[in-house]
């Protein structure tokens, strides 16, 4: 999209433009206020609404219809991020009881994932790899919708762990895995789940 977006600027079609800015921006919002949020996309997001209101002004409102057409859409995905960021935790809760709490007494530790986030789905694969018997840590799902397609999945593959769901990672962001009340990110999973930590 930004490509496109690009194109067209330097063809001077600023309806165009803000049309690809706003639509993205807006798609991006109410998508992730369905799903899950997503720092980066947020900010990728901001940044096409930005261009796309950039690109509104140089058209000097020659197009009013469309323009007060983008600018009533993009306020509806401004208004859905109110619902995102009802989900979305912070500052970063590393406190054991709570983290116990939210998924119930257990001793191993939990895996965060959800099923829109690239990296978890990566994580996922290295979960297949290293644990397939759930023996290291204990998968949750977030949000809890997801559980039956994530389950079904990781179980028609071979993974014959305990799959579980959470509302939310008590951090606010996956994947992570909470051991022990440390909070574990990125290639730190995957030492662990390789047993290098």
């Amino acid at each position: 999209m930004a490509l496109l977006g690009i194109y067209f600027a330097r063809k001077q079609e600023h309806v165009i433009v803000a049309t690809i800015g706003v639509l993205t921006a807006t798609g991006s919002y109410i998508t992730q206020s369905f799903t899950y949020y997503c720092f980066t996309c947020t900010i990728a997001a901001t940044l096409f609404a930005i261009a796309g209101i950039l690109a509104l002004i140089q058209d000097r409102a020659e197009h009013y219809k469309v323009t007060i057409g983008l600018i009533v859409l993009l306020c509806l995905g401004l208004f859905s991020l109110n619902s995102m960021f009802q989900f979305y935790q912070n500052p970063v809760i590393q406190d054991e009881p709570y983290i116990a709490q939210a998924v119930g007494q257990s001793d191993k530790p939990l895996l965060y994932v959800s099923p829109t986030c690239k990296a978890c789905t990566s994580m996922l694969e290295k979960v297949l790899a290293y644990d397939s018997n759930g023996e290291k840590c204990l998968v949750v799902v977030t949000p809890i919708r997801a559980l039956a397609s994530v389950e079904t999945e990781l179980k028609n593959r071979g993974y014959t762990g305990e799959v579980i769901s959470a509302s939310q990672s008590p951090t606010g962001f996956v994947p992570v895995l909470i051991k022990d009340g440390e909070v574990l990110r990125g290639s730190q999973i995957e030492n662990y789940l390789k047993g290098e930590i």
